[in-house]
């Protein structure tokens, strides 16, 4: 468990380090020449980056696993919310892991933040200078990514808040 719970701290700190170019705005360090060349926002994170044969592993692939994340955040409780209530259930390794029902919204709106993108892709070109791009189509990105954090926030709480629960119980205090 304690490796499960590493593994989503080292991907938070990645995430986090990503979004903010691992410091390069606020302590005003240039990005190495080598990784502007393939960098699309001249900063210094590898998401943005475009590898000479298309495509971006190091954006997509994080972004498929949260999305699938994301999905399992809404379907896991849902399905398993009877099992959950047993009270065997609490000896069993996927109690503790599976998402909380206090996950799903968030994880609804991180998958329904994907639809401005495809309408994008299927509408003339809107300029980007337009109030309509601005507020649908540029942001959603980092929006949807807003809510990846967002999710993974509240699911860790919801492992956090369930250990408590059962470390009262071991104790004696209810």
């Amino acid at each position: 468990f304690g490796w499960i719970m590493l593994v989503i701290a080292l991907g938070s700190l990645f995430f986090a380090g990503e979004e903010i170019s691992w410091g390069q705005h606020y302590l005003r360090f240039e990005t190495p020449e080598a990784l502007i060349q393939f960098n699309r926002q001249d900063e210094f994170n590898f998401h943005n980056t475009e590898s000479k044969y298309g495509g971006n592993l190091l954006n997509n692939i994080p972004r498929q696993i949260l999305n699938l994340a994301m999905v399992a955040g809404i379907v896991l409780p849902l399905v398993l919310h009877r099992r959950i209530h047993k009270s065997e259930a609490r000896e069993k390794l996927w109690y503790w892991l599976i998402p909380n029902y206090r996950v799903i919204p968030i994880a609804v709106m991180a998958i329904l933040f994907r639809i401005p993108d495809k309408i994008d892709k299927l509408l003339p070109e809107i300029p980007w200078e337009s109030y309509l791009s601005m507020a649908f189509f540029r942001a959603s990105g980092e929006f949807k990514e807003y809510c990846f954090a967002m999710a993974i926030m509240l699911y860790v709480l919801s492992i956090h808040a369930r250990m408590r629960g059962r470390s009262r119980v071991l104790s004696g205090i209810s």
